[in-house]
C-alpha cells in the first residue's frame, strides 16, 4: 500500500469518525417517509407526554474560536432550534400556545 493510499484511507476514516461523532452530537433522526405522516396512532395520554427539556446551556469558553467545521455553538443552536420545535409540538398537543 502506497503511502498516499495509506493517507486516503486515514482520512476516509477520521471523516467516518467526524460524521459518526456529529451524528450523535446532534442527535440526527432519519427523516420519516409519508408511512410515518399516515399513521393513526393515539396521541400520548398526558402523563405519557412530558414537556420536552431544553439544551443545557452552553460554556461560554466552549467554543475555540478556531473556525471549526462543526462548531459548538453551531450544534447548540441546532439543539435549541430542535427544542423549540418539539415544545411548539407538545404545546399544540395540550391545545396550549
Amino acid at each position: 500500500m502506497s503511502l498516499e493510499q495509506n493517507e486516503t484511507m486515514t482520512q476516509e476514516e477520521t471523516m467516518t469518525q467526524e460524521e459518526a461523532m456529529i451524528q450523535a452530537a446532534t442527535q440526527q433522526v432519519p427523516a420519516a417517509g409519508p408511512e410515518a405522516a399516515a399513521s393513526t396512532a393515539p396521541a400520548p395520554a398526558p402523563d405519557d407526554d412530558p414537556m420536552p427539556e431544553p439544551p443545557d446551556p452552553l460554556d461560554p469558553n466552549a467554543c475555540c474560536h478556531s473556525g471549526c467545521e462543526w462548531c459548538v455553538l453551531d450544534l447548540h443552536a441546532e439543539d435549541e432550534a430542535r427544542y423549540r420545535s418539539a415544545l411548539a409540538a407538545w404545546q399544540q398537543r395540550r391545545g396550549q400556545k
